[in-house]
């Protein structure tokens, strides 16, 4: 009984992977593709990018969330895990925009203020689980900007 219930375990555990490799490799250059184009059609206005951006990205984490859990009954940390792999892509924006063209304290603060209010308060906090991963890179968006 032990030993069928192990090998349950895996087979669950390999459908877990299994699905979150064929999502992310599906939807991450979609993701790609609109978070280049926002970044090129909000390239004046950071704050705008950002704001713009991190709602996006929230929504495809509640999508994927909830188009998961139509299939299995239980989180899994690899679904976590693409949760931040699907989010990371904004990070790979964001930190080089801040680095090289983010000048002048106002800026730093408006910037700070939207991912603090609009993104993590009034979005990450509210939702829950379905955005723990999206949260941590919005907590490090911010540290990173503070």
């Amino acid at each position: 009984s032990s030993g069928i219930n192990a090998e349950y375990g895996q087979v669950m555990q390999d459908c877990y992977t299994c699905y979150c490799y064929q999502r992310q490799t599906l939807v991450l250059p979609s993701i790609n593709n609109e978070i280049d184009r926002l970044y090129k059609l909000h390239s004046a206005d950071y704050c705008t990018f950002i704001r713009t951006s991190c709602m996006v990205l929230i929504r495809i984490c509640e999508d994927e969330y909830s188009l998961y859990h139509c299939f299995f009954s239980r989180s899994d940390l690899i679904l976590q895990g693409l949760l931040e792999s699907l989010s990371s892509t904004l990070y790979d924006y964001f930190r080089p925009m801040l680095i090289q063209n983010v000048q002048g304290f106002e800026l730093l603060a408006d910037i700070c203020s939207v991912l603090k209010n609009d993104v993590i308060e009034d979005q990450v906090d509210a939702k829950g689980e379905c955005l723990e991963a999206f949260g941590l890179l919005a907590i490090q968006m911010l540290e990173d900007a503070q």
